[in-house]
């Protein structure tokens, strides 16, 4: 056999025999083991990966566990100009569906149902400094709110998600989207 053969037949046995998730480790080097960052070790990391992440926020440790329990990271989620989450994904788990969204959605977009009882407020309240000070920042009526979840131990992911999803919303020439990200990683502050 080729070498060519058995490297599809390498791949097929391993997405036959593993979760997606396993793949998805290894090829985009996701850490499955992540460690407590300092706000110096994630703002060297934005800087070393060139991100363009400017301000980012992190959660309070009970937030971020109910958060980690229900979302895939990287993760976008979208709320319109009263809070409300817009239902843009076919699948809360896929990130494809986030592709060129910020960068297309319009004023007056009624493709997407709200989910009405989940607010931005209920997020927004529970923001901290990368340090762990606490944070209040106001439900604003910006056309759109894009809430961008992200984390070191993503790898490649970061990469090639985060930064398309800011230039996105900033170019978006027919929106008004302002930008929260939050970041996911073991916050050292929580110790303290």
């Amino acid at each position: 056999m080729n070498p060519r053969s058995l490297s599809l037949i390498a791949l097929i046995s391993i997405l036959s025999f593993s979760s997606c998730k396993l793949f998805v480790r290894m090829a985009y080097g996701v850490d499955s083991t992540p460690n407590m960052k300092s706000k110096k070790d994630i703002e060297k990391y934005v800087d070393k990966k060139k991100l363009g992440i400017t301000s980012q926020y992190t959660l309070s440790p009970n937030h971020y566990e109910q958060v980690m329990n229900k979302t895939s990271l990287p993760h976008l989620k979208l709320y319109n100009s009263d809070g409300y989450l817009l239902k843009y994904a076919s699948n809360k788990n896929c990130i494809a569906d986030a592709d060129g969204l910020l960068k297309r959605i319009s004023k007056s977009e009624t493709e997407f149902p709200t989910i009405d009882s989940i607010h931005i407020d209920s997020t927004l309240k529970h923001l901290h400094t990368l340090d762990g000070t606490e944070v209040n920042i106001q439900n604003k009526n910006e056309d759109y709110t894009a809430v961008i979840y992200w984390a070191t131990f993503l790898g490649r992911l970061n990469k090639d998600n985060i930064p398309a999803w800011i230039n996105d919303a900033n170019n978006n020439e027919q929106s008004n989207i302002r930008i929260i990200i939050i970041n996911m990683d073991l916050q050292e502050w929580w110790s303290k």
